[in-house]
């Protein structure tokens, strides 16, 4: 029998119920742990100690269960459903390993636990599926698949001695005989009742107390109706509800920070925005008093998951172990793995020394991208490099660390790990801030122990089970349990203890946690569309037309609930503040609530203007030409726009050095041949490409060539000087590339993994082999029976040839052409080049450049002289364009060019080209300051 009590929202409920039922032994429930904390706080303060008792409404259910056997909860219960999930079920569901079954899992726990909670038996699913127009055979199918997933699972845990909540959630498992004891059982606004509650309930004399208006409550199903909106607020407590609202995140979170003082708020209601990236803000007072932290935030979490990222990136090949690039780039730009690191490589050094430590080791890493590594060998490191003393000692710390967590087969190995002295130590992670202001080492304490439990309960003898075998690979299977060990720790939090100056602190909470509460100020941060209420989200296995026919919670339900919460917090409050934001540029409005409260109390209600962003404004501001020139400000020195000229570093050997390739840079942008060619410089990347990059495919392109006109020679010597190009073609591809691609460790470190890799190997090889072939089809073509010398390229010996003098310097041509071939019977001489992609009309120029300076390089007073580039790509043998007896004049109008712009280096520097990004705005660039300047001059 249920009695129920309506209470206006001017009042606080839990006083009425604790004042009607102080004299009685009453057992009071509560929607959650913070309003039965709130609850006994006011009971106490009546002296009041009856033997009433105090529960929410889920532990009240469990005290009523009648079960012999454990019950598995969290992260064990979601390890258990997994082991016992079948192979083929696993199939079924697209799940390959344990971590892809976690939200699978949290699915189906949930939805049987709503079937038990709802009283719903097996034919009223069946009929509810076969009753929709909307149904599908997949439906059924899938239930009837679940039901077998769900008696398997039954099956595992009961033969290792637990259960689940969804196999106990009948009537016939509750006792409420001990209910009998109280004179009163008390429900304080519990919002929504389930079937198996209202059982449970009815079989004794309940005394419900509702904060809801009782014209929209139906007393018989014990719900909210669906009618309820804002004008059903009467009786309210507040006096004001200012909205405020910004165009961005930035500035509305600016605001409330600027703001907090001022409003003073009892309690801040945070949607999730406000928690992250807390230290990126001048938020002492969001920290102030105590606060509950996730265990994810902490460092001690962000360098578990980097080491967990380490790990699970390791590869193994030809028996090596390889660490990719991306993953020391990401390793060493985390400040919560790189700082406790290298203290622990370099205990003795100080913040400075490590900070430069650091630099040289992103110089070196950033190095090996420039040349196409993209892995590194855990043990050579990278063949024929010699490293710095420090960074040995860094890589053999990383290699030590990472070896021991490479033995882990059970959870025991993992806490070994964890807690060994021959690792870094929580103590060293920790940083300063979190070990004098938290409890973050205990907590992390407990949590280790915690985890250890999941061995003890021999609930999982065999973790092959769970995590299966590691194929040779010892890191990414122990990488398994490290992952397992944070997915664990998320659900974690520690307490962050501190206290501003002024003495003031604020309390943040969740919407959900403060039914049953009242407080005088508050700040409701992003009340948005999409947050309140939340977006719809697809229900498992059934449609909400179905849901709604089995009596179960819809979307609409949802939306009713989370507006009844966020009304009831506003109407018992004096002063609201909500921040909101909307942009049609993110398709961001302010929430429905707020515009419903808008129109209900247009009398307290008041809401500012959009505000422009001042800050953007400004930032573009300063960016622009002022109108008239600020006379005060230091004219710019006239190298402005230039990088300085500086022979005695940027020469070698007191010589200029220009390649037949790259002339025409330093002719048309000295400033970027200057970052590239004298300097070495590249722009650093936070993430290389896993592909194999045109630098890459061109070098494989030139050592396979240089392969097969080895073997040539060879032949060609055994052939007493008869050049053999129409024999074993194929064989002369095949085996080069093979030979190269098989047997070479660089380039092991150089290839990626993945499905590049096998394009390359599918489409790049064949391409690269038909080149070869079309090359010495060619050669056959015009050197059969003709004696020639083959010239191929020679390692890294260039040849050099003085062009010209310019102001007692030296500029000297210097390079190498990929093959040369001579024919001394008629003097001919004949350079190829090799080209890794197409034919571009485009660079026709550079293309004519380069084979001139070529001939001018080998062969400068020889008439007969001829050269191609060979495509490699589109297999094709290209000479120079240039219209006949115009060669001589080309030249020299480079030559003439190559002068102009060395003595504009001499006399100003390395200026910017004419080449501009496409995205650029001239009027704010450096090179039209440098037009303009040279056009007023």
């Amino acid at each position: 029998m249920y009695n129920l009590k309506f209470i206006d929202f001017d009042q606080d409920i839990n006083h009425c119920a604790i004042i009607d039922n102080k004299l009685s032994k009453t057992l009071f429930l509560c929607p959650n742990h913070a309003s039965l904390k709130e609850l006994q706080f006011i009971y106490q303060q009546h002296d009041s100690f009856n033997g009433s008792e105090f529960l929410t409404m889920d532990n009240f259910k469990l005290k009523c269960l009648n079960i012999s056997s454990p019950l598995l909860k969290e992260e064990k219960r979601t390890l258990a459903f997994y082991a016992a999930l079948k192979p083929q079920y696993r199939e079924k569901f697209h799940i390959n390993n344990y971590f892809q079954a976690v939200k699978f899992a949290y699915d189906f726990l949930f939805f049987f636990d709503e079937l038990a909670e709802e009283m719903i038996d097996t034919p009223a699913i069946y009929e509810a599926i076969g009753k929709s127009q909307s149904a599908e055979n997949w439906q059924i199918e899938h239930f009837r698949l679940l039901l077998e997933i769900k008696k398997d699972y039954l099956e595992y845990i009961s033969a290792r001695g637990f259960t689940d909540l969804i196999f106990n959630k009948n009537i016939e498992s509750f006792n409420t005989d001990w209910l009998s004891r109280f004179q009163n059982i008390v429900v304080i606004n519990q919002f929504y009742f389930t079937a198996l509650e209202k059982r449970l309930l009815n079989k004794h004399d309940t005394h419900i107390y509702l904060q809801i208006p009782p014209e929209i409550y139906d007393k018989e199903e014990l719900c909210c109706l669906p009618e309820f909106n804002a004008a059903h607020l009467n009786h309210i407590n507040t006096k004001s509800i200012h909205n405020h609202v910004f165009s961005d995140v930035f500035s509305l979170k600016q605001s409330l920070f600027d703001q907090i003082d001022s409003l003073a708020p009892n309690l801040i209601i945070d949607f999730g925005m406000l928690q992250q990236h807390l230290e990126s803000y001048n938020c002492r007072h969001l920290l102030a008093g105590s606060k509950k932290c996730h265990f994810f935030s902490s460092s001690l979490f962000q360098f578990y998951e980097q080491l967990h990222s380490i790990l699970s990136s390791i590869i193994r090949q030809q028996n090596k172990f390889l660490i990719p690039i991306n993953t020391l780039i990401s390793t060493f730009n985390n400040k919560f793995f790189t700082q406790p690191f290298l203290r622990h490589c370099f205990p003795q050094h100080d913040t400075s020394q490590l900070e430069r430590i650091l630099e040289t080791l992103l110089s070196f890493i950033y190095t090996l991208t420039d040349r196409d590594f993209k892995y590194i060998d855990m043990i050579n490191i990278v063949p024929g490099y010699k490293l710095d003393p420090e960074l040995l000692e860094i890589f053999q710390k990383l290699h030590k660390l990472l070896d021991n967590y490479s033995d882990i087969n059970t959870i025991a190995d993992l806490i070994t790990a964890l807690i060994s002295s021959q690792c870094i130590l929580p103590e060293q992670i920790i940083n300063d801030s979190e070990n004098q202001l938290t409890d973050l080492a205990e907590t992390y304490y407990d949590l280790v122990e915690d985890f250890s439990s999941l061995d003890k309960i021999n609930l999982f003898p065999d973790w092959n089970s769970i995590f299966p075998g590691n194929n040779g690979n010892k890191y990414f299977y122990s990488s398994q349990f490290l992952r397992l060990f944070l997915e664990f720790a998320k659900s974690k939090s520690y307490s962050y203890q501190k206290t501003d100056n002024s003495g003031k602190t604020w309390q943040i909470s969740t919407l959900h946690n403060t039914r049953n509460l009242h407080f005088k100020n508050i700040i409701i941060a992003d009340t948005i569309e999409g947050v309140i209420p939340p977006n719809r989200q697809t229900p498992f296995l059934l449609s909400e037309f179905q849901r709604k026919s089995l009596k179960l919670i819809t979307y609409d339900d949802i939306v009713l609930r989370e507006k009844y919460y966020f009304f009831r917090l506003i109407a018992t409050s004096e002063y609201v503040h909500c921040f909101s934001r909307t942009s049609p540029a993110d398709r961001t409005e302010i929430s429905s609530f707020i515009e419903e409260l808008h129109l209900t109390f247009p009398d307290i209600y008041q809401q500012n203007d959009l505000p422009h962003t001042t800050l953007f404004s400004e930032l573009c501001q300063n960016l622009l030409t002022p109108e008239s020139p600020d006379l005060s400000l230091p004219l710019l020195p006239d190298n402005f726009f230039t990088l300085p000229y500086q022979p005695e570093h940027d020469l070698k050997e007191g010589n200029f050095y220009v390649s037949p390739s790259n002339i025409t840079r330093l002719i048309d942008n000295p400033f970027s041949y200057y970052l590239e060619n004298l300097l070495y410089i590249k722009e650093r990347k936070l993430e290389i490409e896993m592909d194999y990059t045109p630098l890459q495919i061109g070098n494989l392109v030139h050592n396979v060539f240089n392969n097969v006109w080895e073997r040539i020679l060879e032949l060609k010597a055994a052939y007493k000087g008869q050049q053999p190009f129409c024999y074993n073609q194929q064989n002369y591809a095949e085996r080069a590339l093979q030979n190269l691609l098989q047997n070479n460790l660089t380039i092991l470190l150089q290839k990626p993994y993945n499905y590049s890799d096998r394009y390359f190997n599918r489409v790049i090889c064949p391409m690269i082999t038909e080149a070869i072939i079309e090359f010495l089809k060619i050669c056959d073509q015009k050197y059969t029976g003709i004696p020639i010398n083959i010239l191929p390229e020679k390692g890294n010996r260039n040849l050099k040839r003085k062009l010209f003098d310019l102001e007692k310097i030296p500029v000297f041509l210097k390079g190498r052409a990929d093959l040369r071939i001579e024919i001394p019977s008629s003097s001919e001489k004949h350079i190829y080049d090799y080209k890794s992609g197409k034919y571009s009309k485009s660079s026709e120029n550079a293309y004519n450049t380069q084979l001139l300076m070529y001939k001018y390089l080998y062969y400068p007073q020889n008439d007969l002289t001829d050269s191609w580039l060979f495509f490699v790509t589109g297999q094709e043998l290209k000479n120079n364009s240039i219209k006949s007896g115009s060669s001589t004049e080309f030249l020299k109008n480079i030559i003439d060019n190559l002068k102009k712009s060395m003595q504009i280096i001499i006399d100003a520097g390395f200026q910017i080209g004419d080449k501009k990004d496409r995205y650029e705005n001239e009027s704010l660039t450096r090179r039209e300051l440098a037009k303009q300047k040279g056009s007023k001059s």
